[in-house]
């Protein structure tokens, strides 16, 4: 996973969403499969968007703007997303 690097809207499409799916699944928040598998923000992404917002900050717009990314990715980051892990380090361990 990596993280989410730009606001993000309805009907936007691609490697972006992918990220957003994955940081709304590790907080827990369900994503419709159809949109996952189209890496799609449609309008379940969207009421998903909306619910993290309603839990997580003072305004609710659906979109994922710069503030809601933030949050998401500090979120996401304290859940243990983003860490490296060096595969040579674990080969040599075994």
């Amino acid at each position: 996973m990596k993280r989410i690097t730009c606001p993000l809207k309805i009907a936007d499409q691609g490697i972006e969403i992918t990220n957003l799916h994955e940081c709304l699944k590790r907080l827990d928040i369900v994503i419709a499969a159809a949109e996952v598998s189209k890496n799609l923000f449609g309008k379940k992404t969207d009421v998903a968007i909306r619910k993290f917002e309603q839990i997580n900050q003072p305004s609710v717009i659906g979109n994922a703007d710069e503030a809601t990314v933030k949050q998401l990715n500090d979120l996401s980051e304290e859940k243990g997303a983003f860490k490296n892990i060096n595969l040579s380090l674990y080969a040599a361990n075994r």
